[in-house]
This record gives C-alpha cells, sequence and structure tokens, in this order.
C-alpha cells in the first residue's frame, strides 16, 4: 500500500484525496523500480496487489507498507 501525501495548495484540507495530477501509475512505476534497485524485491513483477492513494497533507510524504504474500 502506497499513499502519496502532496503539500496542501489552495482550499485543500488535510486528508482530502487529490484528483489531480501527477497521475498514480506515473507516481508508482517510477516508486516501484527504485524500490527494486534498493532491494525491497528482485523484480517489481512480483508484486501482485496494490493499493494506491494520494491525498492533500499537511505532513507531506511517501507512506509505504509491505506485506509478503503466500502462495
Amino acid at each position: 500500500m502506497v499513499k502519496w501525501c502532496f503539500p496542501i495548495t489552495g482550499n485543500h484540507y488535510d486528508g482530502e484525496y487529490k484528483g489531480t495530477s501527477p497521475d498514480t501509475d506515473n507516481l508508482q512505476k517510477l516508486l516501484k523500480d527504485i524500490m527494486q534497485k534498493l532491494g525491497y524485491y528482485k523484480n517489481d513483477a512480483l508484486v501482485a496487489s496494490e493499493i494506491i492513494e494520494k491525498f492533500w497533507a499537511s505532513r507531506p510524504g511517501i507512506y509505504i507498507a509491505i506485506e509478503e504474500l503466500e502462495g
């Protein structure tokens, strides 16, 4: 699971979904490539499940939870 938290701009509020650019698929591809290079997994093709969300946040950052799937 990945939560992309962007700095609040305009009249948005903390925790509001961010429905504007950048696209989650573009963000996620870059992140998975970097995580592979850092050794989190051998190949990003091994990722079987993803939950990706974008928010406006008072504490910007990328929050990542990784869970090994059985099977």
